[in-house]
């Protein structure tokens, strides 16, 4: 995709391609972080330490209260840790809902392991959705609801009542079980 939009001059929104520098302080620090041995694979769930500073976190600002042991896992992208949730919780067959616009690699990581994509509507210029076509795609096999925010490739920040509306909606449905 980035030779593809390199060629007709576009703006690629298919991949996290950065078009700032590094901060100086950034590499400086990973300069620093290599040559002082931080140079191999870390625990599949993450750095402790990062671990414990995000449980920290998440209790102090958000009242909520995990173990870094086994309930907080920090991966290499999100894009990766897509993949291995859908890996892990997916059978082929399974449905998924997915909004469109979507990313591309959320319907290719669906069709890697086999479950297919069941799309419903973003309407601009706002990207709402229409709660009754959701519940108009729910079938026996639909297994998830596929929420990325801010969404790529429409930039929608869901609120803070849309998500509260899809998690109830995901448990009233049973989804991920």
């Amino acid at each position: 995709m980035s030779v593809e939009c390199d060629k007709v001059g576009g703006i690629n929104l298919a991949q996290g391609v950065c078009d700032t520098d590094v901060p100086e302080v950034v590499a400086a620090a990973v300069d620093k972080a290599v040559r002082a041995g931080a140079n191999s694979y870390t625990r599949h769930d993450g750095v402790a330490r990062l671990r414990n500073a995000l449980a920290v976190k998440l209790e102090r600002d958000n009242g909520l209260k995990f173990n870094p042991e086994n309930q907080i896992v920090v991966s290499a992208g999100s894009t990766g840790a897509f993949y291995c949730a859908a890996i892990a919780l997916l059978s082929p067959g399974d449905e998924v809902i997915l909004f469109e616009p979507y990313y591309g690699y959320h319907l290719s990581t669906l069709q890697a392991v086999e479950a297919k994509a069941v799309y419903a509507s973003l309407r601009p210029p706002d990207w709402n959705f229409d709660p009754a076509e959701l519940e108009r795609l729910i079938t026996p096999r639909t297994r998830a609801i596929m929420v990325c925010t801010p969404a790529n490739p429409c930039g929608k920040v869901w609120t803070r009542a849309e998500l509260e509306w899809l998690a109830g909606f995901a448990e009233k449905h049973e989804l991920g079980g």
